[in-house]
């Protein structure tokens, strides 16, 4: 049998501004801001920026209200169940189940940055898992008083938490850091004997105010990554640290920034140093070594990582300035004028591009594209017809609609002898 595809996909382009942007106060959906002016900002002095921890009034064992949900979903640590501790406590609470359920966290970079936590059943022994202890101070001593929490286990990871602080060192310094606790049942492939897991969602986040281009701004530091450091480098989106700036003088909307090396705000470099407990962040101005990346017209955005460095690249006018060093190529962005919005990524690996001070180079990406169909039998009665999108770089792309616009995609099925024996239309979904 033979397919032949219709009207694939419009190669008329139109530009897109891409940035990454969250929001850190107000509706936890990135808001729809206008991008920020190119315009050069005056170089500002040099500033040292004492951060405050925000959200510390909420108080412990209240809900996941806050920093967890506007910081985003990769902010955890998975927390499987365990007979026995990890580490072996010098005291512990007289516990009232015969089989309590120990788990291991690790926080900060003190020389013990491992902590325990026990769930109970405070009822007695079948009654139900319904306390959590949680060696909030790291000193291997459970008080069963302030170091007790009540706990609802419930069906799945997306159901409700309590607020927990904990005392972490970081960098020399020991600073209370809020985690949204959550206990659920969980049995899948990787854990396939069912068992109640728990996860700590980073619940906190520091603010503090900036000098930008002449206005003082509202700035904010979080750790995305969950380990209890604010300075991690991140080395692909949201597996790291991330510095966040106002964008409007009310402090409501940030754009948000991957912490690394160098940092560009409107327009202008800065070096953004942050202590690895968040309680500071020092900002100067900067004239990092620049080269550049161009593109073909049909990329707008682009996504670069190295141990050092991430960048978000805005290549609407077909080239960005960039930091000199050696970069692997994350993902892609490519909008069709017809509103398909195609982010690539690299499934056979991510290739590597070298930037070098004073010369530009070429991001090998977009057209042509290479569109196949791949036929699925889900029974005997349906075959299901699938888009492969591959680009000049060896992307591959995901196919997804922006609202309001129209798909174009169908299809023509012949037989051995050529005569069409089908037709029809994709949908988007």
């Amino acid at each position: 049998m033979l397919l032949r595809l219709r009207r694939m996909v419009s190669l008329g382009i139109t530009a897109l501004v891409f940035f990454h942007a969250a929001a850190v106060a107000g509706d936890p959906t990135p808001p729809k801001i206008a991008p920020t002016p190119a315009k050069i900002a005056p170089t500002p002095p040099r500033q040292v920026v004492k951060m405050r921890l925000a959200g510390e009034g909420q108080g412990q064992g209240q809900g996941q209200e806050g920093a967890a949900r506007k910081l985003g979903c990769e902010n955890l640590q998975w927390l499987e169940p365990r007979d026995v501790p990890q580490q072996k406590l010098l005291q512990e609470p007289k516990y009232k189940s015969h089989k309590p359920i120990y788990y291991a966290a690790r926080y900060g970079d003190g020389k013990d940055s491992l902590y325990v936590l026990v769930l109970d059943e405070s009822n007695g022994p079948g009654k139900g898992y319904d306390t959590i202890y949680v060696d909030a101070n790291n000193d291997l001593r459970i008080d069963p008083e302030k170091e007790r929490f009540p706990v609802c286990v419930e069906d799945s990871p997306q159901a409700g938490s309590i607020r927990i602080a904990l005392q972490v060192a970081a960098g020399g310094a020991t600073a209370p850091y809020y985690v949204s606790l959550a206990a659920f049942q969980h049995c899948d492939a990787k854990f396939p004997i069912p068992g109640i897991h728990v996860t700590l969602r980073d619940s906190s986040y520091y603010v503090g105010e900036a000098l930008f281009g002449g206005e003082t701004r509202s700035i904010a530091l979080a750790d995305l990554n969950g380990n209890g450091l604010f300075n991690d480098v991140e080395p692909e989106p949201s597996r790291g640290d991330r510095f966040f700036v106002a964008r409007d003088r009310d402090g409501r909307f940030y754009q948000s920034f991957p912490y690394g090396g160098f940092t560009r705000i409107a327009g202008q470099w800065y070096s953004i140093v942050a202590s690895p407990d968040g309680g500071r962040v020092e900002i100067a101005a900067a004239k990092p070594p620049l080269g550049r990346i161009e593109s073909s017209a049909q990329i707008v955005g682009a996504r670069l990582n190295s141990p050092t460095q991430p960048l978000d690249l805005d290549l609407q006018d077909g080239s960005d300035q960039a930091v000199a060093g050696t970069y692997r190529v994350h993902s892609v962005q490519l909008l069709g004028e017809n509103g398909w919005a195609m982010p690539g990524s690299f499934p056979d690996g991510e290739p590597e591009l070298t930037v070098r001070e004073g010369q530009t180079v070429r991001l090998a990406a977009g057209l042509p594209l290479k569109v196949q169909p791949q036929v699925v039998s889900d029974d005997d009665r349906t075959l299901r017809i699938n888009l492969r999108i591959t680009g000049a770089g060896g992307e591959s792309y995901r196919w997804s609609q922006r609202r309001g616009a129209s798909s174009q995609a169908g299809f023509e099925i012949f037989d051995a002898a050529g005569v069409q024996i089908a037709s029809g239309g994709f949908e988007y979904g």
